[in-house]
């Protein structure tokens, strides 16, 4: 496959669909550096790829290149407002960089989308618990309760914050 999108990129270097396939493909075969160096060109020609922008963001992340990630996620984000995974990307990114404002905001704009969402709903539910938010961490943790009643882990923070708002009854359930 690399072959013959490196032979289309020489008939056509302005291509920047081209030089993002030819990032996939590196990508797929872990050359990162030459991925990350693909979907930059690619950016370079078209800078409102928001997909590139997207899988440039993922590879960054895998990287441990944080704030390049953060860059490219909002980047996608702001190309295309309804795109709810860079919205995922950027709250679980500003999350983890103690940006809580900013990354609540975005998990809770991904719920809009994905309600029935596990993944976003534990980590809002975990985030607010974490910054001392337990009313508001108890409405997300109820909610992956009921997506999922065998998340231990959910089950567990239920526990602690019920018995933090003196809810004592609903913590010995």
């Amino acid at each position: 496959a690399i072959v013959c999108l490196l032979n289309a990129r020489a008939e056509d270097p302005a291509n920047a669909e081209v030089y993002a396939a030819l990032a996939d493909a590196y990508a797929k075969q872990k050359s990162v550096t030459v991925a990350i160096d693909n979907y930059r060109k690619a950016l370079k020609l078209d800078s409102t790829l928001v997909q590139v922008h997207y899988d440039l963001g993922k590879l960054l992340y895998r990287e441990r290149r944080f704030n390049e990630a953060l860059l490219e996620f909002r980047s996608a984000a702001r190309l295309n407002p309804q795109f709810p995974e860079a919205c995922f990307e950027i709250g679980s990114l500003c999350c983890e960089g103690r940006r809580y404002d900013e990354g609540v905001a975005q998990l809770q704009r991904y719920l809009q989308f994905h309600p029935e969402s596990l993944k976003a709903t534990a980590l809002l539910a975990r985030v607010l618990y974490s910054i001392r938010q337990p009313e508001k961490a108890l409405e997300y943790g109820e909610s992956a309760a009921r997506i999922d009643s065998s998340n231990v882990e959910m089950n567990r923070l239920l526990t602690r914050i019920y018995f933090e708002t003196k809810n004592h009854a609903k913590a010995v359930e």
